[in-house]
């Protein structure tokens, strides 16, 4: 059996438990050390007074806060320890530490400690000193006579103490109690029935519902953002399917609803941009599932999640079943037994941030959770369908074998969700709808919910919208500056300079969103620094604690380490890989990803300028063999594009936080070309507005003569396209017109004045007679229609103009939205046989346009 970490909170007041909260942490120590429990658990002791980690209090914010921040919360282990004697300790503010509905009086801290580990449903003993009072005056008899009453409150019949109320006459009697209850109790649960089959209780499982439906519901892991989870979903129709593999018309605004049409799907991958609500279905997801089993009057719940973010997961990790085994809560039976008693769906969320020195071993830690899943897939029928999250197909478990393997798509958000979303958050008739409606480049950059939701967070204080990422991101930690700035982590010397603190009182940092405060103190500098070194690392997203502060460059004048590492926490920038109830890992981790790209840019944005040799390898990864490829694609499948390099995101927010980009986009020229152009694209204005127009006309030229080369891998070829489009094609000119923005063709192709012959004896009868024509000379566009033109007509709303809808039944529908059931007929048919017979069908239509 793996050997599982227990964590243990020991709660009470300073003042006259100090020689108790020794004795405790010796029993845990001398109990940790047992040959009979160490192959089994380690014992973690979570206490403010530990030496080996002391924690550093702000006496002038609240000790409660450094704590938590510290050393956790009570609600996030195994067991709470409480100690009380004489003292309840001091009370917490009730603005940081709500108090219920029906309490009049604020939470003394030991008090809330416990509390925490009451709601979170964890193992709560207390232990009261029954030794008498010796400290004399009516402000002693007063504490000693609220313990007194703290202690009856919640020891009658049946309170949820209960059990775990234990007196004590001196710290032997302590020892002994504490000795003979926690032998038993880790007996019970990690030796000889943490490790059996035993099916668990009805009732441990409700339990286990309960806290993790008031994990997404608290504070514990962050506020869930319901408007968020209201997103578009595409449904994958497989490899097989004889047309589009993703359907518009499978779209859905829950997973539960999509889950429950398509049961027979062995794996599910849920594939979308950073920022798109990935992580936020899933938590989503989880938590409707439990309130729904909570709710059920049937003892076993119909579904049960298993919520698990991969980048704990390592390429020399222990095999996924046993890795999750040792993650699944300490308080019930294995995870092995939980099939027999509910449906178990495993929820595991970035499997492209597997922890791995390269692309070549994180493939392999894919291919052995791919291999699990096909496990899964063979169960029984109480072992529902995982669900993995990605950033791309290339990174999804894709060619499994002998099981079904479907692809969820995040879609991007709608215009109408965009402006339904300002309206909700802003308010109706609100400033920035227009703004982004106005703006292709906003448009785009709001399309991914986490953008929106900064946008509108921005604007409230801005008064504008944030033209690109760098300042959205910028902004944003700005704002959490200004929120944080009093409280005791942001307070310390060092981690800011007087000009910053300045900025930041007076309102001048709204004009500095590019420009954090890295001058004068290490908070910003050591984030540069940290996350640029991570990000060296390759798609490596967790380090251990010593990783990540070993390498900063410490100057006299700044604050230490450990106090930026805990200031940096309290912004919730970093956060701890075991900080829920699935972890035991002790690495740490960026909250986000996209906070990890941004200072990842910012650490490397002027390296240009200062030799080729201090970049980061920049390359494209290696192109598997097109051969190989084409064997796994399915019908009507695209081919996929190449992977782009892990620096992509850092590099195009990088030219957006200098003054000029330049310099960068012609470092990338000789060594990704691709990337060059899509650095180009988000840094084209500013770029133009410094050089001109014409700055990029070389790339142009370049991506052009790739796209255009028979030498080159089509993939290659078709990716310079793509990016060609996104920057300006030199074969058109960018125009605006009384419609708004249109590509006007370059190169004509002139057809001379003369005689012609047109049409044909032999063919279709609308297709003849053959004739002899004569043609003033006229041009024709180099090519058809391109996808670049096209985007014009839509970006300027021609789908909603009536002027380019032909006849009184087009336009009759675009207004009312009507439906022709004949037509609707009609080609549904015709559709059933061209999938059935393509060729045939086709030839006996003269022309497809027409009923006959």
């Amino acid at each position: 059996m793996a050997e599982r970490v227990v964590r243990i909170f020991l709660a009470s007041p300073s003042a006259d438990t100090l020689e108790a909260r020794a004795r405790v942490a010796q029993v845990v120590s001398e109990i940790g050390a047992d040959p009979q429990y160490a192959p089994h658990v380690r014992l973690d002791l979570r206490r403010w007074d530990d030496p080996a980690r002391p924690v550093v209090c702000d006496r002038a914010g609240n000790p409660q806060q450094d704590i938590v921040q510290q050393v956790g919360s009570p609600g996030e282990c195994d067991l709470v320890i409480g100690i009380f004697a004489h003292t309840m300790g001091g009370t917490l503010p009730t603005e940081r530490f709500p108090v219920p509905a029906e309490r009049e009086e604020p939470w003394h801290c030991s008090e809330w400690e416990v509390e925490q580990g009451l709601i979170a449903r964890r193992a709560v003993w207390v232990f009261h000193d029954q030794r008498p009072l010796t400290a004399t005056g009516a402000k002693a008899k007063r504490e000693s006579l609220a313990v007194s009453e703290y202690i009856e409150r919640h020891n009658p019949p049946g309170a949820p103490m209960r059990e775990g109320f234990n007196p004590f006459s001196d710290l032997d009697d302590l020892a002994g109690k504490l000795r003979h209850g926690l032998r038993q109790w880790l007996s019970s649960r990690y030796i000889r029935g943490g490790g059996a089959d035993a099916d668990p209780a009805p009732s441990d499982l409700r339990a286990y519902l309960g806290r993790r439906s008031e994990y997404w519901c608290t504070g514990a892991a962050g506020r869930l953002d319901r408007r968020f989870v209201n997103l578009t979903l595409m449904v994958d129709h497989g490899l097989t399917h004889n047309g589009p593999r993703h359907e518009a018309q499978g779209r859905y605004d829950r997973l539960s609803a999509l889950l429950a049409e398509r049961p027979d799907v062995g794996a599910w991958v849920l594939v979308g941009d950073p920022g798109s609500g990935k992580s936020t279905i899933l938590q989503h997801h989880e938590l409707t599932t439990a309130a729904a089993a909570l709710a059920s009057e049937v003892d076993a719940p119909p579904e049960v999640c298993v919520w698990q973010r991969l980048s704990e997961y390592s390429h020399d990790s222990a095999p996924p079943a046993e890795w999750l085994a040792a993650r699944w809560p300490r308080d019930l039976p294995a995870l092995s037994a939980l099939p027999g008693v509910a449906r178990v769906r495993f929820l595991l969320d970035g499997l492209n941030e597997i922890k791995a020195p390269d692309r070549r071993r994180q493939l392999e830690a894919i291919d052995r959770w791919t291999a699990w899943a096909a496990q899964q897939a063979h169960q029984a029928d109480h072992v529902l369908a995982p669900i993995f999250s990605v950033r791309t197909l290339d990174q999804s478990p894709l060619g499994a074998g002998d099981f079904e393997v479907r692809q969820i798509v995040v879609a991007r958000w709608s215009r109408d969700q965009i402006r339904d979303y300002c309206a909700h958050t802003l308010g109706e008739g609100n400033a920035l709808w227009p703004r982004i409606e106005a703006d292709r480049h906003l448009l785009e950059l709001s399309e991914l919910p986490f953008n929106l939701w900064a946008q509108c967070e921005l604007f409230s204080a801005l008064g504008r919208a944030a033209s690109d990422r760098a300042e959205l991101m910028g902004g944003l930690f700005w704002q959490m500056l200004v929120r944080r700035v009093h409280d005791g982590p942001l307070k310390v010397a060092g981690l800011l300079g007087d000009e910053d603190r300045q900025l930041i009182a007076n309102g001048k940092w709204k004009e500095k969103l590019r420009a954090l405060p890295d001058q004068q103190g290490c908070l910003v500098p050591w984030l540069d620094e940290a996350m640029q070194r991570l990000h060296r690392l390759g798609r490596q997203v967790s380090v251990s604690r010593e990783e990540l502060l070993g390498g900063l460059a410490a100057r006299a004048e700044w604050a230490t380490p450990a106090q930026w590492l805990y200031a940096v926490r309290s912004l919730q920038l970093i956060g701890e890989g075991g900080s829920d109830e699935y972890s035991t890992d002790p690495l740490l981790r960026c909250t986000h990803q996209l906070w990890q790209e941004f200072f990842a840019a910012r650490g490397l944005r002027f390296l240009p300028g200062q030799g080729a040799d201090r970049l980061p390898d920049l390359r494209p990864p290696a192109l598997a063999p097109l051969d190989e490829v084409l064997g796994k694609l399915g019908v009507q499948e695209p081919l996929p594009g190449p992977d782009p390099s892990h620096w992509e995101e850092p590099v195009k927010l990088a030219v957006q936080l200098v003054r000029d980009p330049l310099a960068w986009v012609r470092a990338l020229e000789a060594v990704n070309l691709p990337l060059a152009g899509r650095a180009a694209v988000a840094c084209r204005e500013k770029a133009e507005r410094l050089h001109g127009a014409a700055v990029f006309d070389g790339l142009r030229q370049a991506l052009l003569a790739r796209s255009r080369d028979p030498a080159v891998d089509v993939r290659l070829r078709i990716e310079a396209g793509l990016v060609l489009g996104e920057l300006g094609d030199p074969r058109f000119e960018e125009c605006i017109g009384p419609h708004g923005r249109y590509l006007w063709p370059k190169q004509w192709v002139r057809v001379p004045a003369g005689r012609y012959t047109i049409g044909h004896n032999n063919g279709p009868a609308d297709e003849g007679p053959e004739t002899s024509v004569t043609l003033a000379a006229f041009e024709m566009a180099f090519a058809p229609v391109t996808n670049a033109e096209y985007r014009c007509f839509i970006d300027a709303g021609g789908y909603k103009d009536e002027r380019w809808w032909d006849g009184d039944l087009a336009r009759q529908w675009l207004r009312e939205g009507i439906r022709n059931e004949a037509q609707i007929e009609l080609y549904r048919g015709l559709f059933t046989r061209l999938r059935q017979d393509c060729e045939g069908t086709i030839a006996s239509y003269n022309n497809l346009t027409e009923s006959d």
